[in-house]
């Protein structure tokens, strides 16, 4: 957990995200701002962080499909627009790659 925690540290800087995990520990990333959505995640198991870190997309897309990711505030939409717009690809984002994600978490 504790590395998909400083992952998402480095990468939302603008809008919120609230994780809460499978214990009911709250951490919140990024900043309020009018442009950004805000959004809350519930992990249902500790299998979800893992999973995600060891492959972001294919993780995630399959913990949501399965109801171990819970939207409490936002949506999938509003979930992926935070991530485009902290590292929109036009401008060399990596987003959620497993490369991407490994480089954010040594910067």
């Amino acid at each position: 957990m504790w590395f998909l925690l400083q992952l998402l540290r480095r990468t939302i800087r603008h809008g919120r995200l609230m994780l809460i995990d499978a214990t009911g520990r709250s951490y919140g990333f990024g900043t309020a701002h009018p442009d950004f959505p805000q959004v809350t995640l519930r992990f249902a198991d500790g299998r979800v962080a893992r999973d995600i870190i060891r492959n972001p997309r294919l993780g995630f897309g399959e913990a949501w499909l399965d109801g171990r990711i819970c939207f409490e505030e936002g949506d999938i939409a509003a979930f992926l627009t935070l991530f485009r717009k902290n590292a929109p690809w036009e401008k060399g984002g990596e987003g959620l790659t497993p490369k991407g994600l490994l480089r954010r978490a040594g910067s």
